[in-house]
């Protein structure tokens, strides 16, 4: 075997190793031996080398089966460390995530209101400043990831429509590898969203998943047989523009009735202030207000929220009985403040789901909360890492 092909088999190996600590830790090389089909030899040269470079530490002995009592290994939290950006349209979050994703330090900017360039130089004035933090406490940054509302071209890094950013066509990539020398990853904040909860949150550990995000606006992230499903063109997921009401509200696509325009946190809000006209400060609620009326039985707030849940319910379980899910997530801004469109949501699922369906789903809602944006992102660029490892790489960028 000539050097080069050595050195891709060696690096294939490594990323598999890694990525079974990552995924089974605390796990015993010989438990590495058995998973992976390696050699015991060669396990145990890669332990050393990924030892070397800090990225896993031991943790403990497994219980014996006769003789010495293996170690365990784990990933090492400071051995490296991730930017994410969520960069939304009214606010960018920054992250710095260590190897096992948990969020090191954190920080919210407001998203300039004019929008185009301007956010774009936002969003370099956030990194430059984060890598400066993170040059300042010595740590060794392994890769960077950015995830973005709007319909998102993951692969071209291109946004093709981000309306509260006043991005149309934007090439995102393009411009950040310019400015930056490189590509992070890029993904559409949902999704991010949706992997972060498969991998670390409600539905870890399941193989068919939908991530269901209420918000601003409605939108789902898809793990279809263990993996992030994007679609053709990046476009899956879309249920917020899926007809519920023929003629109904006007949406920001263009059409009539879609999910997005009558159950969204806007929507809600919308819908509060045309049945409560007459209710002081009326004018001035969004949707968690809405919510939050209604778990505290106000009878409007109630039947709004109600009925918003099962328009969206009966979306998310016709979605999976076509697609056959095992675990459905609840997530989003919206959906954070209570349980009354939890319920009717839920409801509403297992009304629609066919008979032999209904006791398979669970049914949950996410557990990562506002920060799952930057997990999901940081969790991608993990998985990049994986899939490009070599130690003589794993030496940080700043």
């Amino acid at each position: 075997m000539n050097t080069a092909n050595h050195r891709l088999l060696r690096d294939i190996n490594l990323s598999l190793v890694l990525q079974m600590i990552q995924e089974q830790a605390p796990i015993s090389q010989r438990d590495l031996v058995q998973h992976t089909g390696l050699s015991p030899s060669t396990v145990f040269t890669l332990i050393n080398q990924l030892h070397a470079s800090d990225l896993i530490r031991e943790c403990g002995y497994a219980t014996s089966s006769g003789g010495r009592r293996p170690k365990l290994l784990e990933m090492n939290p400071e051995g490296g460390y991730f930017i994410s950006v969520d960069l939304g349209g009214t606010k960018i979050s920054v992250g710095v995530l260590d190897l096992v994703m948990h969020v090191r330090q954190q920080w919210v900017y407001s998203t300039p209101p004019e929008g185009g360039e301007s956010v774009f130089q936002k969003l370099m004035e956030v990194i430059s400043d984060t890598r400066q933090y993170c040059e300042d406490q010595a740590w060794k940054i392994l890769g960077m990831g950015i995830c973005t509302s709007g319909i998102v071209d993951c692969l071209n890094g291109v946004v093709i429509e981000a309306d509260n950013l006043g991005w149309h066509d934007f090439p995102l990539a393009e411009r950040l590898k310019a400015a930056l020398g490189f590509v992070p990853v890029i993904e559409h904040d949902t999704n991010a969203a949706a992997y972060a909860e498969f991998v670390y949150g409600a539905s870890r550990g399941q193989s068919n998943v939908v991530y269901v995000s209420i918000g601003t606006g409605i939108g789902a992230g898809l793990i279809l047989n263990g993996r992030l499903f994007t679609g053709s063109n990046d476009m899956a997921g879309e249920i917020g523009h899926v007809t519920v009401e023929h003629g109904g509200p006007m949406c920001r696509c263009g059409k009539r009735g879609c999910l997005e325009a009558i159950a969204s946190g806007p929507a809600l809000a919308r819908t509060y202030v045309q049945r409560s006209r007459a209710t002081p400060g009326a004018d001035g609620v969004d949707g968690k207000t809405v919510i939050a009326l209604a778990e505290q039985k106000d009878a409007v707030s109630c039947e709004i929220v109600t009925d918003a849940g099962k328009k969206i319910g009966h979306t998310v379980g016709n979605l999976t009985n076509v697609l056959n899910l095992d675990t459905i997530v609840i997530g989003g801004g919206v959906m954070a403040a209570g349980d009354v469109m939890f319920s009717a949501i839920k409801e509403e699922i297992l009304s629609v789901l066919l008979p032999r369906m209904r006791d398979k789903p669970h049914i949950v809602k996410a557990s990562l909360g506002p920060s799952a944006g930057l997990v999901g992102v940081g969790a991608l660029s993990l998985a990049r890492m994986f899939n490009a490892v070599s130690l003589s790489d794993v030496g940080g960028w700043s």
